[in-house]
């Protein structure tokens, strides 16, 4: 792909961006997939990008626009651009050889990353980096020191971290964590899940005698798990309301309290039913938001994500509802949970009229 003019550009929505550099060159990869009709216009000290793509926002317009802090060759030799499924990559030549403090003029766009994969240590050489591999905690000590090493526009190097980098690094180990962790709910959930089918598809009916005995804790344990989605929402880590997911989670806790007080309904298929339909619906959520914090869309994978809920949440509603009824005669007669007179309140609290009322 040569590159070429693209005046006017609408900018309707921007790509991450990652850049590194060398003394000659400077790299850049954009974060967009299946690219049709990219539009490039390099200037000595600018370029405009535009490209139909698939991208943060889905299928959509991406553009951009970069000033540049110093010169770069504006020749088709000297532009070399590589499309492929996952990304596109740009690599300019700089007109002069040297370190450049910074990429671009003025303040940094949120969208504009550093690439660390491709990043090298001003005092780094070739020849070094071919002679020995580098040891896990080597590199992550190389990391550390690209962080904290800044040149000011002297040319004078200075071993302070600058404010983009010290957010650059918060917001690597910030989306490290949120991988990790969605990652970890999903496989909890997913065990449950499958342990709950193989009993059912090994001993069929006959599986249900003994199945909340045996997930009844792994279940309140993956459920107890979720409150860290509202420490993150609540934190600003991600961008879903806490509050929806406080009742969502409490009373999804409170219904495994209530199913667990009325031995009746252990053996029930309502409340295996129930089970299984709260954890598909998190086998389907979790991936997507895993995948999202690495900006990765999957077709199959959003659209399990916004269709499943469909017509799991109205099933799961009504499987509680269910429970709930059946539960209120043993509550009522058994008056487990409840609150007696005489007391030194001098109150009564019967919990199956409360469930009947709520």
């Amino acid at each position: 792909m040569q590159a070429r003019t693209a005046d006017g550009l609408n900018m309707t929505a921007s790509p991450f961006v990652y850049w590194a550099q060398n003394a000659a060159f400077i790299f850049l990869r954009i974060d967009l997939q299946d690219v049709q009709d990219p539009e490039i216009e390099v200037k000595e000290k600018s370029l405009n990008y535009q490209a139909v793509a698939t991208g943060a926002r889905g299928r959509k317009d991406y553009s951009f626009h970069l000033d540049f802090n110093d010169e770069v060759e504006t020749n088709n030799r000297d532009v070399e651009v590589k499309t492929s499924g996952r990304h596109v990559e740009v690599t300019l030549t700089k007109r002069r050889m040297g370190w450049w403090p910074q990429l671009i003029t003025g303040d940094k766009p949120h969208w504009l990353k550093i690439d660390f994969d491709k990043w090298k240590h001003p005092d780094e050489s070739d020849s070094d980096k071919e002679e020995a591999p580098m040891t896990p905690e080597q590199q992550m000590d190389e990391m550390t020191k690209k962080l904290m090493f800044d040149f000011d526009r002297e040319g004078k190097g200075k071993n302070t971290m600058s404010l983009d980098e010290a957010v650059n690094y918060v917001r690597y180990f910030q989306s490290t964590y949120l991988l990790v962790y969605n990652v970890a709910l999903f496989l909890g959930h997913f065990l449950v899940v499958s342990e709950l089918l193989f009993g059912f598809i090994v001993y069929g009916t006959d599986y249900f005698d003994s199945f909340w005995e045996q997930t009844s804790v792994r279940v309140r344990i993956c459920t107890i798990l979720q409150y860290f989605d509202v420490m993150h929402a609540l934190f600003g880590l991600t961008k879903s309301g806490y509050k929806a997911a406080l009742v969502q989670i409490s009373g999804r806790l409170a219904m495994t309290f209530i199913i667990g007080g009325n031995p009746n309904i252990h053996t029930s298929a309502t409340t295996y039913c129930l089970l299984v339909t709260w954890f598909l619906i998190e086998i389907f959520r979790y991936p997507y938001y895993a995948l999202s914090v690495k900006h990765i869309n999957i077709r199959a994978v959003t659209w399990l994500r916004y269709s499943a809920w469909i017509p799991l949440y109205p099933a799961g509603l009504c499987l509680e509802a269910i429970s709930m009824l059946r539960s209120i005669p043993y509550y009522y007669t058994s008056e487990k949970f409840s609150v007696a007179l005489p007391n030194p309140a001098n109150i009564s609290f019967n919990f199956g009229i409360f469930l009947a009322m709520f």
